[in-house]
């Protein structure tokens, strides 16, 4: 037991003289300008230096970034208009060749004389009056045919009567 006492009293012993060291010196290291040491002042101005190099570098490669973004984003806004552009296309071909196989009776008659059949109906349907009928027929033919000016005139003309 007497073992563990002495040393315990020395580590005592020298932890209060350090502590009545610090508490004497304190006073010195409170007016201490940490700001005022050459050492202090080179580490602050290396911290600077190393602050505005990594900012210089990270907008370097921020610019060289964007510009490789956009150069991307343009080609694949590229690609998707070019696609846009082929849909589109397919799609009208497509209703064209809709337009042409709905427009050919059993008979194997063209677009020209189903449509100047289609026409003749539609004036008997307006000899008879029956106005709801040949507004029905006018919107297929436009439906098929948007350029059709023929059914258009006439359209007008059946709302008006």
């Amino acid at each position: 037991m007497s073992y563990i006492i002495i040393p315990l009293s020395i580590i005592g012993v020298c932890f209060l003289v350090i502590i009545s060291i610090v508490v004497r010196k304190f006073s010195a290291l409170a007016n201490l300008n940490v700001d005022s040491i050459p050492a202090e002042k080179e580490i602050q101005f290396k911290e600077r230096i190393i602050g505005n190099r990594l900012k210089r570098n990270i907008l370097k490669w921020n610019s060289k970034a964007m510009r490789v973004f956009q150069f991307l984003s343009g080609q694949v806004g590229k690609g998707f208009n070019a696609l846009y552009e082929k849909l589109k296309k397919m799609q009208e071909e497509n209703s064209q060749k809709r337009l042409a196989t709905t427009l050919l009776d059993e008979n194997g008659t063209g677009y020209q004389t189903k449509m100047e059949q289609m026409f003749q109906e539609i004036e008997r349907l307006k000899k008879r009056e029956e106005y709801g009928q040949a507004e029905k027929r006018l919107i297929e033919i436009i439906s098929h045919d948007s350029k059709n000016i023929k059914a258009f005139k006439m359209l007008a003309q059946v709302y008006v009567e």
